[in-house]
């Protein structure tokens, strides 16, 4: 497996928040074919640059189409290799993809992750 979308629906992901290295996600859109499982099963997912048309001929709907239709949060805009080398250092660790600017609430959430 090494398709985003085969990684979203990966039931041993499931609570996770997703990270790509990779800078630009989506170009290829999401199809029924390639999950595998029932719905996304991770619990958020980070990228660099999510694309929004899609360019491939068996594609269904955009990535983003699909994390919504699945009520999954995401993020755009981060410099996903710099949190990547965090994690390296730092170990796996709580985390949560928060909206506004609530930064003590966004840290809150984070220390009271438990992986379930």
């Amino acid at each position: 497996m090494t398709g985003y979308q085969e990684l979203l629906t990966d039931p041993n992901l499931k609570g996770q928040i997703l990270t790509f290295t990779y800078p630009h996600i989506g170009n290829t859109g999401v199809n029924d074919e390639d999950a595998q499982s029932e719905g996304v099963q991770v619990a958020g997912l980070v990228v660099r640059d999510c694309a929004f048309k899609v360019s491939n001929f068996r594609a269904t709907r955009s990535l983003p189409e699909y994390l919504r239709e699945q009520g999954v949060v995401a993020i755009a805009g981060v410099d996903t290799r710099k949190l990547t080398r965090i994690i390296r250092d730092k170990g796996a660790q709580g985390a949560c993809i928060l909206v506004g600017d609530d930064a003590e609430r966004a840290v809150q959430l984070a220390r009271e992750f438990t992986k379930k």
